[in-house]
C-alpha cells in the first residue's frame, strides 16, 4: 500500500490511497503488474505556463515515469480518473468533454500509448450533505481484488495523515515545477510519506465504493 500526496507518483502492486481530494484528480493506471498513481493537484499558472500547460507537462511526466518502469510484458488493462463532484471538470457536456481530453490525452499515443478503458467518475453528493463548505474533501482508495480495481472513498474529515509515523516507499517520486520546467525528483528531505488513518482508531476504513454504474466511460 503507498500513499500519493500531491504532485506525487506511486507504483504498488495492491493498493493506492490519495490523502485529501478536493480541488486534484486521483488518476491510476491499472496494469498486469499492478497499479501506478498520480495525484494531480489543480494548478493555476507557472512562469510562462498556462494552466492548461501545467496540466500536461505533469501529465506527461507520469506518462514516462510510468513507461519507463513497465517490465518486460506488462500491459496496462485501465485507466481511471476521480474527481471530488464539480471542483474539477464542471458537470455537463463541456466539462465533461474537457475532462474526457485530459484523460485520453495522457491515455494516448505520445504518452502511455494505451487504447483500452479510459473511464471517471465523481465523487456523490454523499460529501455535500454531510459536510459543511469548508470541508468536502475526500480520502480515494484504489484497490486490487484479482484482476478487479475497485475504488472506494471516505470523508477526509474522518481520517487524517500520520505524520508522526512516516513510511518510506518503495517506488515514489514527486513532480516539482524547476523553473521554467517540471520534472520529476526524489521525495523531499528523508523520502517518507505519511500514511493515512482513521482518526477514531477503533473504526476501520468502511470505504464508500464507487459503482460501475457510476463511471463515465471515456474510452
Amino acid at each position: 500500500m503507498h500513499w500519493v500526496h500531491e504532485n506525487q507518483m506511486a507504483f504498488d502492486a495492491a493498493a493506492l490511497g490519495f490523502p485529501s481530494i478536493l480541488g486534484c484528480q486521483a488518476i491510476c493506471f491499472h496494469t498486469t503488474r499492478g497499479l501506478y498513481g498520480f495525484h494531480d493537484a489543480k494548478s493555476g499558472q507557472r512562469g510562462t505556463l498556462t494552466a492548461t500547460d501545467v496540466s500536461d507537462a505533469k501529465l506527461k511526466i507520469f506518462a514516462k515515469w510510468v513507461t519507463d518502469s513497465f517490465q518486460t510484458g506488462e500491459t496496462g488493462i485501465a485507466l481511471y480518473g476521480v474527481i471530488n463532484r464539480d471542483e474539477q471538470y464542471n458537470p455537463d457536456a463541456a466539462g465533461n468533454a474537457e475532462w474526457k481530453a485530459v484523460l485520453l490525452g495522457l491515455a494516448g499515443t505520445g504518452a502511455l500509448g494505451f487504447t483500452g478503458d479510459v473511464s471517471g467518475a465523481r465523487i456523490n453528493s454523499h460529501l455535500e450533505k454531510k459536510s459543511s463548505d469548508k470541508d468536502k474533501s475526500a480520502y480515494v482508495q484504489f484497490d486490487l481484488a484479482g484482476n478487479d480495481c475497485t475504488v472506494g472513498f471516505k470523508r477526509w474529515s474522518k481520517m487524517e495523515a500520520d505524520t508522526k509515523n512516516k513510511v518510506k516507499p518503495a517506488v515514489q517520486k514527486a513532480v516539482v515545477y524547476r523553473d521554467p520546467v517540471f520534472q520529476p525528483e526524489d521525495i523531499f528531505g528523508s523520502g517518507k510519506v505519511a500514511p493515512v488513518v482513521r482518526k477514531d482508531s477503533s473504526k476501520g476504513f468502511n470505504l464508500n465504493r464507487i459503482a460501475i454504474k457510476q463511471f463515465i466511460k471515456f474510452q
